[in-house]
């Protein structure tokens, strides 16, 4: 008979058997003081039944963790769960892989359905983590101007808790037969963002050892100056008696008003950098703690920090096409201007650029594919050619493939690769966002390609199949996911955007 009892530093803990695999749900690895880094968990009390997801940090229904499927989130400030899935409970030591939820860093959990790691398990013969952190300003809320170098670290705490969740399968992921000498990372969208902070943190380093970036890259973090004019914005919405109050106010109250800080830092952006003006979109982000984030992270990584960690990094073609769908695009140049100059002190040049690139493209097509590249494509490729530098098992790939979904407004939009890489296009809600016929094939060789890189530290695959070549100084080449997998070349017009 199986075995489906885990025995950990905590004490021993009970899985559920499927599929002749053994998923262990809920697993909590932390405890979560408000403001404040994770705290040890006690020694479990009997045998701690693994049997049910944890509780999810607090989150609106409607955040985009909950496009991906699965039910109305359960929220907790005591959210620090994680789940393993694996082959058997033994002492195979097989390869790790850990994967870090999306959603603007204000949704998302380890247990939505599209991250079943049914699959990852069954064809890789590899154990799959998935965690869940502090979202929000429960997160990413700097306020040690206002309670003192105990909170120095405040606006990093939901990346605090990423790295007590990689430092927990150190101790602890050999009793579910992985092998902690063998963990990659890997994460979409904000969880990419969080993959890009944690190769720049030492502290982290130590518990991972290859790196996956899915539509996020190393440019996500916030200086102290900025996080101090997201700080006062959000206490002057909240309209508190005292600061102090935050440390005990209803997190309810904390949730109501996120939804109202963007629309509220735009009422300041004439009095802001361009630089602060990129936070107005995503005012929750990790925060330069000068601590444990010493310095904005691509600068970190241009030293060389993380020189030991191959990476993959790559993004969709048409991500900006989901987010159009719930933002109005502008509808004429002069507005794409003003808008992109909230961005970019470059606005001009960059729309006229554009404009002679894709002259046949209407305004909020346009606008679709300037965004896709500012916010997704540029940064991934600086994050390559930054960490060219030092490490030469270096991948980059595009997504291609344009879903049908919508009558194929959606095109190759954000999140779209995630089922694939999964391997699980009949999960829950995935036909809303691919469409139907989803190409199976696709989707297994993806999902082979993350397997191999996971074990080995090359997405090339043992069997027939394209060379995934290594990017380059020489040719930039990449991999272009499609129906017909194919290896493209970087386009110069990039350059437009690097400036």
């Amino acid at each position: 008979m199986k075995k489906d009892i885990a025995s950990t530093k905590y004490g021993d803990i009970h899985g559920v058997i499927k599929n002749d695999t053994v998923l262990f749900k809920g697993i909590k690895f932390g405890h979560s003081p408000r403001f404040l880094p994770p705290t040890e968990v006690e020694s479990f009390k009997g045998l701690y039944e693994a049997n049910k997801f944890g509780q999810v940090s607090y989150q609106t229904a409607g955040s985009l963790g909950g496009l991906l499927g699965g039910p109305e989130p359960d929220v907790a400030e005591e959210c620090l769960f994680l789940n393993v899935h694996t082959p058997a409970v033994d002492q195979n030591k097989r390869p790790v892989m850990v994967w870090i939820h999306g959603g603007g860093f204000t949704g998302g959990s380890g247990s939505t359905p599209w991250y079943n790691g049914q699959s990852f398990v069954e064809k890789g013969n590899l154990v799959l983590v998935t965690i869940n952190y502090r979202l929000g300003a429960l997160g990413f809320l700097n306020v040690a101007d206002y309670f003192g170098q105990e909170y120095q670290s405040s606006g990093l705490t939901g990346i605090l808790d990423q790295i007590f969740a990689l430092k927990w399968v150190d101790e602890n992921i050999e009793s579910f037969g992985g092998d902690p000498n063998n963990v990659t990372i890997f994460g979409e969208s904000a969880g990419a963002m969080s993959v890009g902070t944690l190769l720049a943190i030492e502290e982290a380093r130590k518990y991972f050892n290859k790196a996956i970036l899915q539509s996020g890259a190393g440019q996500n973090c916030l200086s102290l100056g900025e996080s101090k004019i997201i700080t006062d914005t959000f206490i002057d919405l909240l309209k508190l008696d005292s600061p102090n109050d935050l440390l005990s106010v209803n997190p309810s109250l904390l949730l109501g008003k996120q939804e109202l800080l963007s629309a509220e830092l735009l009422k300041k952006q004439l009095s802001l950098s361009n630089s602060s003006r990129l936070m107005i979109g995503l005012p929750f982000q990790p925060v330069i703690d000068e601590y444990y984030l010493k310095q904005p992270t691509i600068e970190s990584i241009g030293s060389g920090d993380a020189k030991d960690i191959p990476i993959v990094v790559g993004t969709n073609l048409d991500e900006w096409n989901l987010f159009s769908l719930m933002f109005k695009s502008p509808d004429d140049t002069a507005k794409i201007k003003k808008r992109l100059s909230l961005m970019s002190n470059r606005a001009d040049e960059i729309v006229q650029s554009y404009e002679s690139e894709y002259p046949d493209l209407l305004p909020a097509q346009l606008w679709n594919k300037i965004m896709t590249d500012v916010i997704f494509t540029a940064p991934a490729v600086r994050l390559l050619r930054t960490q060219l530098r030092f490490q030469k098992d270096c991948y980059r790939y595009l997504f291609s493939w344009k879903s049908t979904s919508l009558n194929g407004a959606l095109g190759s939009c954000h999140a779209l690769e995630i089922p694939f890489v999964f391997n699980n296009l009949g999960a829950t809600g995935v036909s809303l966002i691919t469409g139907d016929n989803a190409p199976q094939e696709l989707a297994d060789e993806m999902h082979s390609r993350w397997i191999s890189f996971a074990k080995n530290g090359s997405p090339n695959l043992d069997k027939d199949g394209l060379d995934w070549p290594k990017y380059s100084n020489d040719n930039y080449a990449f991999i272009n996911f499609n129906e017909e997998t194919a290896i493209d070349k970087e386009s110069s017009f990039i350059q437009t955007v690097l400036q």
